[in-house]
């Protein structure tokens, strides 16, 4: 029954289906809120990581935003820099540099989003490239195609490497600045619902 209810979840995704899963690329204002929440499947355990981050944008075409997420499964604090660059907003490059203190692990991601004509974007992220030790190890490449029409962001695809599987994720624009955020994973076998808060 646990089964059928993500799978047919999944299968709603993806006919309502975000892009921008690490969403950050276009961020609209200077701060914001984040808090997702996990649910794994397979053990029905439950995560809480919220976090929040302030964005400094010197240049158009560059910013560079602090965050502070705490994970309170592993009560530890997770800081990270994201460095965004765009091109004539419409490509957006994002490297993410994440140190969690708690387990004394670095992660070094990327992620990549173009914008195409008619609402539709391509995103993909590459996360942990590199671990604080070694290049490649346990690495994570997602890559979906997706669709935003006024206060709805759809979008699906396919994680690669670590942990392969679909993805879909479904973004709701309750207004501007606020946003609910559901993802389905069938790598992880986990569903992720996100609030986020830009002031």
């Amino acid at each position: 029954m646990k089964k059928f209810v993500f799978i047919a979840l999944a299968l709603l995704l993806t006919v309502g289906a975000s892009a921008q899963i690490y969403d950050g690329i276009t961020q609209p204002t200077t701060y914001r809120a984040l808090v997702p929440t996990t649910i794994n499947a397979d053990n029905s355990t439950v995560s809480v990581a919220p976090f929040v981050g302030y964005k400094y944008q010197p240049l158009e075409a560059f910013s560079a935003t602090t965050i502070m997420q705490y994970n309170a499964t592993t009560n530890s604090l997770v800081p990270q820099v994201w460095l965004n660059l765009n091109v004539a907003n419409r490509f957006y490059l994002l490297t993410r540099s994440i140190y969690d203190i708690g387990a004394n692990e670095f992660k070094q991601g990327i992620a990549a989003t173009v914008k195409l004509p008619l609402g539709f974007m391509v995103d993909a992220t590459w996360d942990n490239i590199y671990n604080g030790h070694q290049f490649l190890d346990n690495d994570r490449l997602q890559v979906v195609g997706g669709y935003a029409y006024n206060w709805l962001v759809v979008n699906m695809g396919y994680s690669m490497r670590h942990s392969p599987g679909f993805i879909a994720n479904v973004r709701f624009k309750a207004t501007e600045y606020t946003w609910l955020q559901l993802k389905y994973d069938s790598g992880l076998n986990a569903v992720t619902i996100t609030s986020i808060f830009n002031v």
